[in-house]
């Protein structure tokens, strides 16, 4: 494993590790799939949301934050992406009531 390979998994074990502490269950591709196997097994898991950490996002002090029903990519910054993936899942949990 490079240094950029090192830091990209120490950030997502650190990002992974705030959304737990936020109270949403969260796992952590460590298989070294590529992005489209990782969407693949999130969508056929029914996961709801997938947080992708790149390089070029990592450089701005962001992730990517993908609704997987909807589609829909949100640019988050770091520090923010546990709240701000608790606030939908309690959204969506709150749209099911």
């Amino acid at each position: 494993m490079n240094a950029k390979d090192a830091e990209l998994l120490s950030r997502a074990i650190s990002v992974s590790q705030k959304i737990r502490e936020a109270g949403v269950p969260c796992e952590l591709d460590v298989m070294d799939r590529n992005i489209g196997k990782n969407l693949e097994f999130a969508d056929k898991t029914k996961m709801p949301f997938v947080v992708i950490i790149g390089e070029k996002e990592l450089a701005e002090g962001l992730v990517k934050v993908k609704e997987m029903k909807s589609g829909d990519e949100k640019l988050v910054k770091i520090e923010e992406c546990p709240f701000y993936i608790a606030g939908k899942a309690a959204a969506k949990k709150n749209d099911h009531k």
